[in-house]
């Protein structure tokens, strides 16, 4: 079905834009899977680009020497892990960008040397109990606020950490209800409005704030509808683009000029594929 899907979604982006979607790397979208890629040799298939694609695996990498894989560009590929680079040091790594702090445990990090706590710190691998237990590590704690693992609560058991209330404005895990009742605190309006816990509704009861249109425009609880019905309000159709709740038919209202062909071809379009999933009988 992923197969399928791929086939589907790629037809649709290049009779709309031609190959101009290989030029803006289309190739790294998740929607576009291997078999796809092997199956159509004859796309002029931009394989740096293709090296960011998740799902790309190294098992891929080593099943195709053929492909001239770029490995400067490998070490970003979520599947890459440091295990797999330390196996392979013969490879062309790019070992000044890659960035192990992002994703790779504590365990595995804690005796590193030359540590680097400003990308560790916003590690989803990292906890609040790692951060107290090991107070005299360098914490960055500007990151540590947009940390997955950090809420409300955990803010507020532990005000002897220097929490940055502008990163803690997007945290996913903060909610309206945890910014009202704390009206003293330095929220950012920018962070606000792109916080996926804010809704319409609440944009709409809450017309004294300084929305950022440019970034509710990507928030997943706008809509289509919504920015059509409110023709007054300072959106970026442009910056829509880049919404997941964008579909194929909205593209074609959506005035040419406004088209962000990058965001256009990196957007997964959930709605078309679940509507395609639902509709597709194999």
């Amino acid at each position: 079905m992923d197969d399928l899907w791929c086939e589907y979604f790629y037809n649709k982006l290049y009779n709309k834009y031609g190959s101009s979607v290989n030029f803006y790397g289309i190739e790294n979208n998740k929607n576009i899977t291997w078999n796809f890629i092997k199956n159509n040799p004859h796309i002029n298939w931009d394989y740096e680009q293709l090296c960011f694609n998740p799902n790309i695996k190294w098992e891929t990498v080593q099943t195709n020497p053929q492909i001239k894989w770029n490995y400067r560009y490998l070490v970003h590929n979520e599947n890459i892990t440091a295990k797999i680079i330390e196996e392979n040091p013969h490879k062309d790594w790019d070992f000044k960008n890659y960035n192990i702090y992002k994703k790779e445990s504590w365990e595995y990090l804690k005796d590193r040397k030359d540590i680097d706590y400003y990308s560790l710190s916003r590690n989803p691998n990292i906890t609040i109990d790692i951060v107290k237990n090991n107070p005299e590590r360098d914490w960055n704690y500007r990151q540590l606020s947009l940390n997955p693992n950090i809420n409300m609560e955990i803010v507020k058991k532990n005000p002897q950490i220097n929490w940055s209330y502008v990163e803690l404005s997007s945290n996913k895990n903060i909610t309206w209800n945890d910014i009202i009742e704390n009206p003293d605190k330095n929220w950012s309006h920018l962070g606000i409005s792109m916080n996926p816990n804010i809704t319409w509704e609440i944009i709409q009861n809450n017309p004294d704030i300084k929305w950022d249109y440019l970034f509710l425009a990507k928030n997943p609880n706008i809509t289509y509808d919504i920015i059509k019905k409110n023709p007054n309000d300072r959106w970026l159709l442009h910056d829509y683009c880049k919404n997941i709740n964008l579909t194929f038919s909205e593209l074609e209202e959506i005035p040419q000029e406004d088209h962000q062909i990058f965001y256009i071809c990196s957007n997964e379009f959930k709605k078309d594929k679940e509507l395609f999933y639902k509709n597709t009988v194999l």
